[in-house]
């Protein structure tokens, strides 16, 4: 949206025939095929030239800008589109001793995305560690410890499913959108580097692949120390960070920090479902589906790691309201909770099973 006002295509028709009267002597209640054609054409030309205007209107200012605009409005600021990143991990191969897994061999999921080893191993005692990478990137290839890979070419000697250790695969983040990008970029304008400050710690972390939220707490674990708690909303179902997320996110920021600071702590928050009650008018399946969006959207704009000053706390009244606004609900009744939602230090609420019934 911009000041500038695009004239429509019939209103630049009117404005070149008073112009063809007026100047050139035309008269528009005469028909002549060549003076016509010049006439739409000309119009189109400037139809044409105003509708560029009109989008550099936009582009001009930061707030509007869009695309390309944005991007180098954002790299004056050194800031870039968060790049996808491949998720991986390690899993263990069993098998005959002596089996040879090249660099490259190809697992995959039963979602059907596929994965690389790193390096070449040889089965010893039973059993040979890899670390394998998936060959897309994108969340997509994060892998839960209990999924299962299969080789998709078989190896004698080697079993034809690997177990999955740890964490399972991780790391895995779609490229950011741009409109997380626009938001990194006001934050910067908005919020400039001051050397350490708790604003700091907020951005370093939200620069990180698949970082949505994050609080950064001053002198969580004493004199010159930070605590930063983090949520990978797009990542995982309820948010809550892996610990192999938490030291990366750890290693990122650790040489960003303030020179002899006392410690770093990144930590991911620890969940507290909320599991409601409803009884729900009416008790259908797309207001069911209304209902937990409008909850999950409260939990992303309002929930934070409770920090022992009632930071965490969920008010029963915004639960009520979410659950008011969702799209065609008229009228329902909270059964449970019954108070506000107060997390114990150290963790956040997260939206768990809602239990409808009808009103």
């Amino acid at each position: 949206m911009s000041n500038f006002t695009r004239p429509t295509l019939p209103e630049i028709l009117t404005r070149v025939s008073v112009d063809m009267d007026i100047v050139g002597g035309v008269d528009p209640t005469q028909y002549n095929a060549i003076i016509e054609g010049l006439k739409q054409a000309l119009s189109g030309v400037s139809h044409g030239l105003h509708g560029h205007l009109d989008y550099l209107a936009t582009q001009y200012h930061p707030y509007t800008a869009a695309g390309l605009s944005l991007k180098q409005y954002a790299a004056v600021y050194d800031i870039t589109n968060i790049a996808a990143t491949a998720a991986g991990g390690q899993v263990t191969f069993g098998g005959s001793n002596g089996a040879v897994i090249a660099a490259g061999t190809l697992l995959q999921s039963r979602y059907g995305v596929e994965y690389a080893t790193l390096a070449e191993v040889t089965i010893v005692g039973g059993s040979a560690l890899a670390a394998v990478q998936a060959v897309i990137t994108g969340a997509a290839g994060n892998l839960a410890a209990s999924e299962v890979l299969s080789l998709i070419s078989p190896i004698a000697g080697v079993n034809a499913s690997p177990t999955l250790t740890g964490d399972g695969l991780t790391g895995g983040a779609d490229i950011e959108e741009e409109g997380d990008l626009q938001a990194r970029y006001f934050r910067r304008v908005r919020n400039p580097v001051q050397g350490g400050s708790k604003s700091d710690y907020e951005t370093w972390a939200l620069e990180f692949p698949g970082v949505t939220r994050a609080w950064p707490v001053p002198l969580g674990m004493g004199d010159g120390t930070v605590v930063v708690y983090f949520m990978m909303d797009d990542t995982y179902s309820n948010g809550i960070p892996l610990t192999a997320d938490a030291t990366a996110l750890f290693n990122y920021i650790d040489p960003l920090r303030p020179a002899g600071m006392s410690g770093l702590y990144v930590v991911p928050p620890i969940a507290t479902p909320l599991n409601p009650t409803i009884a729900l008018r009416p008790n259908n399946a797309a207001v069911r589906a209304a209902v937990e969006a409008q909850l999950a959207a409260l939990i992303l704009d309002e929930a934070a790691p409770e920090d022992g000053t009632g930071t965490g706390v969920l008010k029963l009244s915004h639960i009520r309201e979410a659950i008011s606004v969702a799209v065609g609900e008229t009228d329902h009744s909270l059964t449970s909770p019954t108070a506000n939602v107060t997390p114990a230090t150290g963790h956040i609420v997260t939206l768990g099973t809602v239990t409808f019934t009808t009103l």
